[in-house]
């Protein structure tokens, strides 16, 4: 998802806006405000490991985007994997990793930022 400066929209032909294919990129700083990628993970499993660094690396290479937001959602802990352990340098990408699950018949929430803030 993301939001597009208006500038953006109002100075680029349809195909450069909607960047269905990446030879109409722009590529130009500022073009969008900021770009979300979203996961939500029911099984924590190595299937998700390919898809998350393929978004952080979606989301690095993005040069026209200001604010970077990467954000994973779990609804269990069980076999928990910390899929942001080996990245070294987040690239100014804001990483939260939040983890809602039942312990002792009681609802808990966890919350993880990268960088660790």
């Amino acid at each position: 998802m993301a939001i597009l400066n208006p500038d953006f929209i109002q100075n680029n032909p349809i195909n450069t806006i909607i960047n269905r294919n990446i030879n109409f990129s722009s590529g130009k700083e500022n073009d969008l405000i900021a770009a979300f990628e979203f996961k939500f993970i029911t099984n924590h499993d190595k299937k998700f490991q390919h898809e998350i660094d393929y978004d952080f690396s979606k989301l690095s290479h993005a040069q026209e985007v200001n604010l970077k937001y990467m954000l994973v959602f779990a609804n269990t802990i069980n076999n928990e994997v910390d899929y942001f352990a080996k990245i070294k340098d987040t690239k100014d990408i804001n990483i939260v990793y939040v983890a809602v699950y039942e312990e002792n018949n009681k609802k808990k929430i966890k919350i993880k930022r990268y960088p660790d803030v």
